[in-house]
């Protein structure tokens, strides 16, 4: 559920919360299963009627919402779905390369294969690959995993230099205080190892049903994205993701020399 927002503005920051308040439709919007009415996203958004009515007026202007002119619930429009066809374009040559590495370790662990890359403070997923099974994960395509709970974060967090690691940790503990399971030390001796090793693991850490093994891919010493195995946890297993490591590091080093070179 979408944070609720004060309608207490100061002058000096009318621009930047308007913007703020913007997203937040978008992302109440999106995430709705059906064309949502006016009076949900006020509920949802903490917003008066007034205010939410003349955000979303100005996103459909801009093509962002549309309104059914029947039911006059809001929807997706066409300029928000053009953002995510840019952004599929933009990393189609990282995924052309990368398909055949993902083919093989889909058809060898019989598991779903995600591909993603780092991106602000999170990793966005790019691509997946998905085995015939039933029970499988669900498709994560265009979406943002935290880097503190997924293995794919926690290949970024690996990657930063000790300054930078701080300070998401202390970014993250502000902004979720109530997660009182965090343990810093056992965080960043976890990201030690990740750093050592270069591969993480997580046990149903981003999904309680899930477990999930990631390893880097680089173009020359960058970080350029990062290569997921993942699956249901009463299949997907410690020893199972052990027995796939070795392929999976071989994998991610042929991309990465692809990209490289």
């Amino acid at each position: 559920m979408a944070k609720k927002m004060s309608d207490n503005t100061s002058e000096s920051s009318n621009g930047v919360q308007s913007v703020e308040r913007a997203l937040t439709l978008l992302q109440i919007i999106a995430k709705a299963t059906a064309p949502i009415s006016i009076s949900e996203i006020c509920d949802i958004s903490g917003l008066n009627r007034t205010t939410a009515w003349r955000l979303l007026l100005t996103l459909e202007k801009c093509d962002y919402v549309e309104r059914d002119p029947v039911t006059k619930n809001y929807e997706l429009s066409m300029a928000f779905t053009n953002v995510g066809l840019h952004l599929t374009e933009q990393y189609a040559p990282l995924i052309r390369i990368a398909h055949p590495s993902m083919a093989r370790i889909c058809d060898l662990t019989r598991e779903s294969v995600l591909l993603a890359v780092p991106r602000f403070f999170g990793t966005l997923t790019i691509f997946q690959l998905d085995p015939p099974q039933s029970v499988r994960l669900k498709n994560y395509t265009n979406t943002e995993s935290s880097l503190v709970h997924s293995s794919t974060g926690k290949i970024v967090l690996a990657n930063l230099p000790e300054n930078e690691l701080e300070a998401i940790i202390k970014s993250y503990i502000h902004d979720d205080p109530e997660d009182v399971q965090f343990d810093i030390d056992a965080f960043k001796a976890d990201i030690r190892r990740v750093r050592a090793k270069g591969y993480s693991f997580v046990f149903e850490e981003f999904d309680k049903s899930e477990n999930a093994v990631s390893v880097p891919i680089y173009k020359g010493r960058n970080l350029s994205a990062i290569l997921n195995v993942g699956g249901p946890s009463s299949r997907f297993t410690k020893d199972v993701m052990n027995n796939i490591l070795p392929n999976l590091l071989e994998e991610a080093e042929i991309i990465s020399s692809m990209l490289t070179y």
